[in-house]
Formats: structure tokens, C-alpha cells, sequence
């Protein structure tokens, strides 16, 4: 969403106990975002200090520091992730470039977005500060164990975009609907909750950060509440068994992007 409509939705969300916003240049909202979080704070509702927002470097356009400067929105020390480094800069000095602004105290921690394994082995390799986050598509799905379990030898959280498997883009791939899928609809009427609740605390219940998105009021209310209730061992079980390796966003109509030398799914 974006204008009015964006900014009356992150009230709302403001207003329900959201404090985590991820945003992107990518998704054209990244101002709306930032008047909205201005105003509720200038309106004493909220502290800066409450909130942990983040934002991402453009996929093929990270030639020069400006790219932070462009997009650190209101309020401006949002704490900013990484994504893919321009063909001409290798994405390691990038990096470097963005310890420098963590040290300087322009963004809070850094992270990295859509990294695989080996491309993570390299920033590891030449990093003083490590990524404290990984957001990649991960929900029942393509729940990606053994990338997870490497991250978690490095001690690098993984935020879980798409977590209820994004039924919008799977309709329009002819791809399965998770939200849909039967194992997930019978735990779901176990436990009086919608199948998108279930989803997101099963990503909870492995220590994943779940990052849902919605434009709708009433979803909103019910994405944040899954705070209430936990699944049992079995219903863990049964919905780890769903993973199907199944990938939606590959990022591949974005011009540029499968062309370029650092592509992380080149491989699947």
C-alpha cells in the first residue's frame, strides 16, 4: 500500500503493539512509513527508542554510501539491512562500508537479505561486525534446515519473510496455497486460531522472527496475536513435515537481477 493508506495502516499497527517495521526502496512506501512513525512519535504515543525499523540497500544500485542516505527515512536512525551488492562493487566492501556507519552510529546493527550460504562464508570471512540478521522466504513450505542451523552456529537470527507462504504470488505462479493446505487447517481448527496463526507460531516456536505483512485491519490484529497459545510437539512435527523445498520469490523480474554475478539461487 502507499500515500494515506499506508500511513493509516502503520497507526493501526502502532496502535495494536507492532514495533518492528521492515521496509525497502523496493516497496515505494518507505516515506509514508516514516511521516506516519514521525507523527505518532511527535505525538508523545510512542518513543523512538520502542521501535527497531529496518531498511535495505536497492539490489543493483549499491555503488556509493548515498544509497544509505537516500533511503534512512523519519525518523533517521533506522537500522538499515543489506540485500545484493552492484556487479561493479563487490558486495564484501559494501560491507565494510556499512561497519563504518554502524561505528559512526548512523544505523543501529546490520544485516544481511537473500544471502546464500557461501555468499554469508565471504562477509564472515572479512567482517569485524557479523550479520545479526538474515531475512530470506522461509515458512512450512521452504523451511531451509540446514541453512538454518548454519546460521544459528553463527549466531545470526533469521527473519522469515513471506510466512504464511504469500497465497497472492503462490495463486499466481499455479503453486500450492499453504495457507490452504489441509494438515495446516485441521491444527488450525484443534486450536480455534486462523491458518495464518498457526504458521506464524510455528515459526516462533523454532525461534524464527516472522515478518507478515497485510493491508487489512483485522489481519493485522490477528498476525500479532499468536502470543497467547503454543503448539504442541506433535503439531510441530506434522507441519515440519510439509516442507516441500518450494521457493515463490526468486526476484527474477526484477531487471538486472538474475544477470548478476552475485544471483544467490543460481543453484535452484
Amino acid at each position: 500500500s502507499k500515500g494515506e493508506q499506508t500511513k493509516q495502516l502503520i497507526k493501526e499497527a502502532l496502535s495494536q503493539g507492532y514495533k518492528h517495521f521492515d521496509c525497502a526502496p523496493l516497496y515505494q512506501n518507505q516515506s509514508d512509513i516514516g511521516l506516519a512513525l514521525e507523527e505518532t512519535i511527535a505525538k508523545g504515543i510512542i518513543s523512538r527508542d520502542e521501535l527497531f525499523i529496518t531498511s535495505k540497500l536497492p539490489m543493483n544500485a549499491m555503488k556509493s554510501i548515498r544509497h544509505v542516505d537516500e533511503n534512512i527515512f523519519y525518523p533517521t536512525d533506522g537500522d538499515t539491512g543489506l540485500l545484493l551488492a552492484d556487479s561493479e562493487v563487490d558486495f564484501c566492501e559494501t560491507w565494510k562500508e556499512m561497519e563504518r556507519l554502524c561505528k559512526m552510529g548512523l544505523i543501529k546493527s546490520i544485516g544481511v537479505s537473500n544471502f546464500n550460504q557461501e555468499q554469508i562464508d565471504r562477509i564472515l570471512k572479512i567482517c569485524t561486525i557479523k550479520p545479526a540478521v538474515l531475512q530470506i522466504e522461509l515458512h512450512a513450505y521452504l523451511q531451509q534446515r540446514p541453512f538454518r542451523q548454519y546460521c544459528n552456529q553463527h549466531e545470526i537470527t533469521i527473519e522469515a519473510f513471506a510466512p504464511i507462504g504469500s497465497p497472492l504470488e503462490a495463486i499466481k505462479q499455479n503453486k500450492d496455497v499453504l495457507l490452504e493446505d489441509k494438515i495446516i487447517k485441521e491444527i488450525a481448527k484443534r486450536y480455534n486460531r486462523s491458518t495464518a496463526q498457526i504458521l506464524l507460531r510455528w515459526l516462533i516456536e523454532n525461534k524464527i522472527v516472522a515478518v507478515p505483512s497485510s493491508c487489512n485491519r483485522e489481519q493485522l490484529r490477528k498476525n500479532i496475536s499468536v502470543f497467547d497459545f503454543t503448539l504442541s510437539r506433535e503439531d510441530i512435527q506434522l507441519i515440519d513435515s510439509l516442507d516441500r523445498n518450494c521457493r515463490i520469490f526468486y526476484f527474477d523480474k526484477i531487471q538486472g537481477v538474475k544477470e548478476h554475478r552475485e544471483y544467490p539461487f543460481k543453484e535452484q
